[in-house]
């Protein structure tokens, strides 16, 4: 299973932290860290993924400023953890000029 393989203490010091930075010095080998999956069984979009989910990002904080509301406990779903359903965040438009939004009138709200 992914979760159980990603959470190996000998690739990764406190597995269960969240802690991109784990990542800087570049991935580990596929035999330890395969998030999409390996050969045949591999993931068709798993190149395209990670690009759309970074101008995803990109674009959303540059746009927004999001702040945590409320939280809970993760959730271990059937194939990897999930945000808790107590997870609520505000996105409010930034108001730069250096957003995308800046002079159009956008509502903001918890999501």
């Amino acid at each position: 299973c992914i979760r159980e393989g990603h959470r190996d203490p000998a690739v990764f010091p406190d597995p269960t932290r969240f802690d991109p930075d784990r990542f800087t010095g570049g991935l580990p080998p596929p035999s330890e860290y395969a998030p999409f999956g390996l050969d045949r069984h591999r993931c068709l979009a798993a190149q395209l993924v990670p690009l759309i989910g970074r101008i995803f990002v990109e674009e959303l904080v540059r746009s927004y400023r999001i702040t945590i509301v409320s939280d809970g406990p993760r959730v271990h779903g059937r194939f990897h953890w999930q945000p808790s359903p107590r997870l609520r965040v505000r996105l409010e438009p930034r108001e730069d000029e250096t957003s995308p939004l800046a002079g159009r009138a956008v509502g903001s709200g918890v999501v």
